[in-house]
């Protein structure tokens, strides 16, 4: 079931790009991918600040809102709004955020700067 922003307990548009900024200003001033102890919480992070631009995007231009990453997946897949470039570097952002947050394995700096990268490829893209 997909949500809109009547529904109790989702963000706003303006909610999502608060949350995206934070999460950018954290990557862009904290954390180093040269500092190898960090570069699980970049994946992290760059996740997330992909989460919040992509919820901005669904809210502002369908009044689409998820409340799982699995019905976010799925509207994104059903929404049109983001090409398969997008789609993919997504799925890539969240595959390494559940490597640094639940498995053993830790992320490379390599890892860390490509996850960045996709964060500012996918800002060109999706920003609202």
């Amino acid at each position: 079931m997909f949500y809109t922003k009547e529904v109790a307990g989702v963000g706003t548009v303006q909610d999502h790009r608060n949350k995206y900024t934070e999460n950018k200003e954290i990557l862009e001033t904290l954390f180093d991918a040269a500092n190898k102890k960090h570069c699980n919480w970049i994946a992290t992070i760059c996740f997330y600040t992909v989460v919040h631009m992509v919820e901005a995007k669904m809210a502002k231009e369908q009044n689409l809102h998820s409340h799982s990453h699995k019905e976010r997946e799925e509207m994104m897949y059903n929404s049109g709004l983001f090409s398969a470039k997008v789609l993919q570097m997504y799925k890539q952002l969240e595959s390494n955020s559940r490597t640094a947050r639940y498995l053993p394995d830790n992320i490379s700096p390599t890892i860390a700067n490509q996850m960045q990268g996709y964060v500012q490829k996918i800002e060109k893209e999706v920003s609202t």
